[in-house]
């Protein structure tokens, strides 16, 4: 992973967000994590297409959120397991995953 533009999007996320730094992973949800429902989520793409000056008008962001943010937290899980959770996590919400790792794929595309 380009760790310029890693560190670059952690810090939008961070901005926007007010989540602290030193949480935002590339396995960060935006949904789970940072609570985003079906709108703040198009509101957050707008302003991360801005910033990033990327084109996301075709980004159909309805398969990774909900019209209500995912507020149940299933606590603290090791690092072997954390990939295996995020995406069982998102199945059980009803959704795919989107994590700050696809932020960044989005502007190597």
């Amino acid at each position: 992973m380009n760790r310029p533009i890693l560190r670059r999007v952690r810090r939008f996320v961070h901005d926007v967000t007010q989540m602290p730094l030193r949480d935002i992973t590339p396995e960060t949800s935006l949904y789970l994590d940072l609570q985003m429902d079906l709108e703040s989520a198009q509101r957050f793409f707008a302003r991360f297409a801005t910033a990033f000056q990327v084109d996301l008008a075709n980004l159909d962001l309805t398969p990774y959120f909900t019209s209500q943010p995912h507020l149940v937290h299933d606590g603290f899980a090791g690092a072997a397991f954390a990939l295996f959770l995020t995406v069982d996590r998102h199945r059980r919400a009803g959704v795919k995953p989107f994590v700050v790792a696809d932020l960044v794929a989005l502007l190597k595309e």
